[in-house]
């Protein structure tokens, strides 16, 4: 092989592993830009959730001491049958302490993550 095709040859082989070493800088730059990105929804949610927990949850247990109300104000204490209220007559006290039960154990479990979140 002549010199000039090895120089050819040589450039050629320098110019593939400068493209590869861009795409990997570059893939590193994406990888640390989302990780960053991450870490400031996740700062976001922390300051968010204590503050979101705690004004629902006085309303979430007040709403399922009203579920547990109804529950044993209805004739039969099966579960069939306060299910089967509910359905009758889309009651406020029905429905809605279903859904704010659901709402307070939400809540507790973002309460329980973020009294556990790993510390910086």
């Amino acid at each position: 092989m002549s010199i000039s095709a090895k120089k050819v040859f040589q450039k050629m082989k320098e110019k593939k592993e400068a493209e590869i070493e861009q795409k990997r800088v570059m893939s590193e730059n994406k990888t640390r830009n989302f990780m960053e990105m991450q870490d400031k929804i996740i700062g976001i949610l922390m300051k968010i959730l204590p503050a979101f927990t705690f004004i629902i949850l006085p309303f979430a247990i007040g709403a399922l001491l009203m579920a547990l109300l109804v529950f044993f104000v209805t004739d039969s204490l099966s579960i069939i049958e306060f299910f089967h209220v509910l359905h009758e007559d889309y009651s406020f006290p029905g429905l809605w302490s279903i859904g704010y039960a659901i709402i307070s154990s939400m809540a507790f479990i973002l309460l329980i993550l973020f009294l556990f979140r790993p510390r910086k």
